[in-house]
């Protein structure tokens, strides 16, 4: 078995055991349908990320998402809609930024709209 094989098995085994819960939807800015993906959330790498004195969670959004396979790849400008768990309301992201690795895995780096 070649080495992507086994990233890509690794891939999709990390995210069916770890993936979050919340339903996260891309929405191409090329006007081709929303659809859903799975993703595992990443810490913020810098602690400004987070919105100070608020319970709205972080400003800066990192997912880690396998990236071969979507049905139309992600794109910097394309809106990252996360749908909670408790029935609450949706939350809008822009993706700034998808930085893909070589074995089809990415993290999709988004920020919080205002």
């Amino acid at each position: 078995m070649a080495f992507s094989d086994l990233v890509a098995s690794m891939d999709l085994t990390v995210l069916t055991a770890f993936a979050d819960t919340p339903i996260y939807i891309v929405h191409p800015q090329t006007g081709q349908p929303a659809y859903p993906i799975q993703a595992i959330t990443k810490n913020p790498a810098l602690e400004e990320d987070y919105v100070p004195g608020s319970d709205q969670g972080v400003s800066v959004l990192l997912l880690f998402v396998r990236f071969v396979g979507l049905p139309t790849l992600p794109h910097q400008g394309d809106r990252i809609e996360v749908q909670p768990n408790d029935g609450g309301a949706s939350v809008f992201y822009d993706l700034l930024q998808p930085k893909v690795d070589r074995e089809g895995g990415a993290t999709l780096v988004c920020r919080r709209r205002s």
